[in-house]
């Protein structure tokens, strides 16, 4: 998947090639836009997460773009699967009512 960003930093166009998500079609291309409140833009909210991988040394250049982390807190160049992101929600959400 290629991310590119508007020259007036308005919107995000991603592009998907392969993936089985296509079912067959060649890619698919979709933009967003950015929305009034920053606190959910998720054009602004992908340039923060760019930002601090820039500061981190993490390239973003080639490989996934979101990527779990090890044991040892460094990132992983692996893809970033749901059932990680699910254990570590339901990890958080029992934490606020507990």
């Amino acid at each position: 998947m290629d991310v590119l960003k508007h020259p007036d930093g308005s919107s995000l166009l991603f592009h998907q090639r392969v993936g089985k998500t296509l079912r067959g079609k060649l890619s698919i291309a979709f933009a967003v836009k950015q929305t009034a409140n920053p606190a959910i833009c998720p054009v602004r909210n992908l340039q923060f997460f760019v930002n601090l991988c820039m500061a981190m040394n993490v390239d973003l250049s080639a490989g996934f773009l979101f990527r779990p982390t090890s044991k040892k807190g460094g990132i992983l160049n692996a893809p970033l699967l749901a059932s990680t992101v699910q254990a570590r929600l339901i990890k958080y959400l029992l934490s606020l009512v507990t």
